[in-house]
């Protein structure tokens, strides 16, 4: 399992302030919060009554936020999943659900 080193975990706090980490499938995920503005410009971006914009806005919210693996993109060797769970992750840390919604497995590093 590839996980970020101690001292590039530092340096992206000071960058973004705190980060969860989830492992999905095997896999490390480092992510930070959805800022409003960001928020703003993925809702804007999609249709609400079009499903396939809804999982847009997801891999949209994957792509904005996880920052390790760096340069994480949602692509079609990810598992079908793998972008839900993090934006659900995402969602909770940037206080769009109640943490009794989803499992309490992202810690705070």
């Amino acid at each position: 399992m590839n996980q970020p080193s101690a001292e590039w975990v530092e340096q992206k706090k000071k960058e973004f302030g705190k980060l969860r980490s989830v492992v999905i499938a095997g896999e490390t995920y480092v992510y930070r919060m959805l800022s409003r503005p960001e928020y703003l410009e993925i809702l804007n971006s999609m249709d609400p009554n079009n499903r396939a914009a809804m999982d847009k806005a997801d891999d949209m919210t994957v792509e904005t936020c996880v920052i390790w693996p760096e340069k994480y993109k949602v692509d079609n060797t990810v598992g079908a999943g793998i972008p839900t769970q993090l934006a659900s992750h995402i969602s909770e840390f940037s206080g769009f659900m109640n943490q009794g919604e989803i499992p309490p497995m992202p810690e705070e590093l």
